[in-house]
């Protein structure tokens, strides 16, 4: 994870204290941050000739994704259980819910949800529904495409990661034609 204390990378373990150590780095990041390194790699990209360009993103990645998906103009994004969409209780959510920023991306952006995910509940997965193209998975709780949790739900993860590489292809294909 990128943007620690003093813009230093701060790598977490996959257990439960790395989960709660990232919360209290979430708090800390503001849309403006996010949007600013995000704009930057973007110039990069089109610098680079890979644009236009997708992203792909998990939790709090995903909210990320969802986030700078129609400031950049991205040509797709995937986002998989990404938390705090419909309200701003987390700074990265603030002035508006990155639900509405999201709504308003020019390209594709597909959204995966676990159906019995604690964090993103059942009025939260329909108003997210009702915006964006989503999926939600019976039986996958939040972090389900991630196997070395225990909430890793394998049939949801294949599925998730078949979708993503056909949003990805679709943005491939259309650097070529």
């Amino acid at each position: 994870m990128t943007g620690g204390p003093l813009g230093r990378v701060v790598e977490l373990p996959a257990d439960a204290a790395g989960r709660e150590r990232g919360l209290e780095l979430a708090w800390l990041l503001r849309r403006e941050q996010v949007l600013d390194d995000a704009r930057a790699a973007s110039e990069y990209l089109r610098r680079a000739g890979a644009w236009p360009a997708a992203a792909v993103g998990f939790s709090l990645g995903g909210h990320v994704v969802c986030s700078v998906a129609g400031e950049l103009g991205l040509a797709a994004a995937v986002a998989l259980y990404p938390g705090w969409l419909t309200g701003t209780e987390l700074p990265l959510s603030r002035p508006e819910p990155t639900l509405e920023r999201a709504a308003r991306a020019p390209g594709r952006l597909v959204v995966l949800l676990g159906a019995d995910d604690p964090i993103i509940d059942g009025a939260q997965q329909r108003a997210i529904g009702e915006r964006l193209e989503t999926v939600v998975y019976p039986g996958a709780s939040h972090g389900f495409a991630a196997d070395e949790r225990d909430t890793f739900h394998p049939a949801s993860a294949q599925d998730a990661w078949r979708r993503i590489e056909e949003v990805l292809d679709e943005v491939r294909r259309s650097r070529t034609d």
